[in-house]
């Protein structure tokens, strides 16, 4: 009996033991990996110091010995700003990073416009991802809701890229008085393309004033509880000046899928007048705007 129970003890002790050894073994499995995640999360630490102080440097370096001099820019008070003497139903409302006519009808903008520089090309600040209603908007407003199930993407107008250099300039590009019912090949190929495009622009060039907005049919489709309208194109205008000099040119896309070259899209600026029945950079001393919006080579731009 005693025999019996010694073993029992014995057989006992070493079940503890190997216990003991396994929970050991697990504890110092668990420390090694929190030492691991330690190590990984001071170094992704590290690196974002290290990316940021090059980015830093870059920027500098960018600003002292390659970036244009927009101090020599003519000032022209409210240049991006459009003009028209036909009667359209509008809200002109001021946001940090744009300027847009919300038509309070189609529940979409007339049109939005902005200047972008090489530095706000460059921001840092993170995209937003959430669509909301314009707060300053008197009466209705579409929704996000008005553009779930409709087929259409909710297209930019002024982008979010060009929205980097501010936090609350990004959170207002998602204003909804900023989309569009827009085909999402488009919006994901071809004008994302014109897009990158004028960023390029405005990091070479001293300044660009960008407009672009809808252009509707006079029967058109709609789309959500709030019937938004859906535009049968769009429409792109870019003021550019470098070393003493003005250049515009203008675009335009219908609303579809499709996948060209940009420069089979270039319109004079003065076609793209007569198409939406908007006075573009009118600010402009006449002999330079009349001149300037005559070109619809998208070479001649660029170059």
């Amino acid at each position: 009996m005693k025999e019996f129970v010694s073993k029992s003890i014995y057989t006992l002790a070493i079940a503890v033991a190997i216990c003991l050894i396994s929970c050991n073994d697990h504890a110092a499995e668990k420390t090694e990996e929190k030492i691991i995640e330690k190590a990984i999360d001071k170094g992704v630490e590290k690196l974002e110091e290290g990316i940021n102080i090059v980015f830093d440097k870059a920027r500098d370096y960018y600003k002292e010995h390659v970036s244009p001099d927009t101090s020599q820019v003519p000032h022209y008070d409210r240049l991006e700003i459009p003009q028209t003497n036909k009667k359209i139903k509008e809200q002109v409302i001021e946001h940090k990073g744009y300027t847009v006519s919300y038509n309070t009808k189609w529940l979409i903008p007339n049109w939005v416009a902005w200047e972008l520089t090489d530095e706000e090309v460059v921001g840092q600040v993170s995209r937003a991802d959430k669509f909301v209603p314009d707060p300053d908007v008197t009466g209705r407003c579409s929704t996000t809701d008005d553009y779930k199930g409709s087929g259409y993407d909710r297209g930019h107008m002024a982008p979010a890229g060009d929205m980097k250099w501010d936090a609350t300039a990004m959170e207002e590009s998602f204003y909804t008085t900023n989309i569009c019912p827009q085909n999402h090949n488009l919006n994901a190929g071809d004008w994302k393309e014109l897009e990158e495009q004028v960023r390029d622009w405005a990091i070479k060039n001293e300044k660009a004033y960008v407009v672009c907005g809808p252009i509707m049919k006079q029967k058109y489709e709609t789309i959500g509880q709030n019937n938004v309208a859906v535009p049968d194109s769009f429409y792109k205008v870019v003021l550019m000046y470098k070393d003493g000099n003005w250049r515009a040119l203008g675009f335009v896309f219908a609303n579809k899928a499709g996948n060209k070259p940009l420069d089979t899209y270039a319109k004079s600026v003065d076609e793209v007048e007569k198409i939406t029945g908007f006075d573009f950079f009118s600010a402009l001393p006449d002999e330079i705007e009349n001149e300037i919006e005559k070109n619809k080579s998208f070479d001649a731009f660029e170059n």
